[in-house]
């Protein structure tokens, strides 16, 4: 991934966060927690239950890395002094050569990750790549995935997310789900182009139906 990828990141990360709260980079948030509890989330989708009939979903898997990347975002930013300065070092940790000591099953690499993430109280970035990489999630689909949920996270936003009052579900089945379809019927969407079709979609659910 190149330099100016992890710092069109960064700084999409940054307007998000500061939407939230503006004085989120001194707030002390938890964000090994909430990675922790997105890795089981990742878990959840690959089926992992071995009392139930359970199909992966690959494409969810996917979404909740990108979930994970938005929280490792944040606390390199915190860690850091500048943009530039996070996007430098995410650029040599990202590029630094594979260890070699992963397992070979997803899973046991999640716990692995989420293991590692509770006692250092950051994201590892190697076992986060080797993650991806285990979900055929390359490079420029991390990029390409992150800037549409970061759309859907600003449109959550806009919408009443914080106050409560946003509606998640949409048919019976969550934004994000929703999200992934509209990727896959639209690759060549823009960012405009995804916003203005999710605020079409979401209007169709105030209205109590999707067309």
């Amino acid at each position: 991934m190149l330099k100016s990828q992890f710092k069109s990141m960064l700084a999409l990360q940054d307007t998000m966060n500061t939407k939230v709260n503006p004085e989120w980079r001194t707030a002390g948030y938890p964000w090994h927690r909430a990675i922790f509890i997105e890795t089981a989330e990742f878990m959840d989708h690959l089926g992992w239950k071995w009392w139930k009939a359970q199909t992966p979903d690959i494409t969810q898997a996917q979404i909740e890395l990108v979930d994970i990347w938005h929280f490792m975002l944040s606390d390199t930013i915190v860690r850091a002094d500048t943009i530039d300065e996070a996007a430098t070092w995410l650029s040599f940790k990202w590029h630094q050569p594979e260890l070699g000591v992963y397992p070979g099953d997803t899973l046991r690499l999640a716990e692995m990750f989420a293991a590692v993430a509770a006692q250092n109280k950051c994201g590892d970035i190697s076992l986060f790549r080797e993650l991806c990489r285990s979900v055929d999630l390359d490079d420029d689909k991390l990029y390409t995935m992150y800037v549409a949920k970061n759309v859907l996270n600003m449109f959550r936003q806009d919408n009443g997310y914080k106050a409560g009052t946003y509606v998640k579900i949409w048919r019976g089945h969550e934004d994000n789900v929703w999200l992934a379809q509209v990727m896959k019927d639209h690759p060549s969407f823009g960012v405009d182009e995804l916003r203005a079709e999710l605020a079409r979609m979401y209007a169709s659910v105030s209205a109590g139906h999707l067309q």
